[in-house]
């Protein structure tokens, strides 16, 4: 709603450090001593055509910021990797939002045995991550080592994580989500753990 300023007292809003500082001077109606003409009635609603996104707009952005979020729900016994391929000297970053239940996030660098497939398209399919049934059996074509200083934590429903992690040696990276043993923080396994994740690089 729009507010006449006559009913709040004062102009020092238009000092320096008042409505300058969040709009810019262009966009200041009139009634609040700017030049933008308004059409609207003072402590009248404010017409869907004045607003400055259409909904239209709004949709297409919330559908953008989806998009760069993946949403994963791991059952009871699951596990949940995204491998990275990773240059030294550059870093791996993440965001997780744990929205239902709980599950450990680690992160491990992975070593072959024999060279190994290393394509732009296995690394599409890689970061797209994958959900495991259970947790893999150890195999002879690789082996998975936390990262230095690394830890699996736990985290529960309503925690909302950012981190990053330094690469110092080039090489295969994997970040891990599991939902395959009860964490002290949960005491039990979660039926069901749902999270949101976005990594870059």
């Amino acid at each position: 709603a729009v507010v006449s300023t006559q009913s709040t007292g004062g102009s020092d809003y238009l000092e320096e450090d008042g409505i300058h500082s969040y709009i810019r001077t262009s966009d200041i109606p009139d009634f609040l001593g700017g030049p933008s003409k308004c059409g609207i009635e003072c402590n009248g609603l404010v017409p869907r055509e004045e607003y400055t996104l259409s909904t239209e707009e709004v949709l297409s952005h919330e559908d953008a910021m989806q998009s760069l979020y993946k949403n994963v729900t791991l059952k009871k016994g699951e596990m949940h990797e995204v491998t990275v391929e990773a240059d030294a000297d550059s870093v791996i970053t993440w965001d997780f939002d744990c929205v239902l239940g709980g599950f450990q996030f680690s992160l491990y660098q992975r070593t072959f045995s024999e060279a190994h497939c290393n394509s732009s398209l296995a690394a599409m399919v890689q970061m797209a991550g994958i959900t495991y049934p259970s947790t893999p059996s150890p195999t002879e074509t690789y082996s998975d080592v936390l990262v230095e200083d690394g830890k699996i934590v736990d985290y529960i429903e309503g925690d909302s994580v950012q981190g990053s992690y330094y690469v110092g040696k080039s090489g295969t990276y994997v970040l891990t989500w599991s939902n395959t043993s009860q964490t002290p923080k949960t005491q039990a396994i979660a039926n069901k753990a749902t999270f949101l994740y976005t990594i870059e690089m």
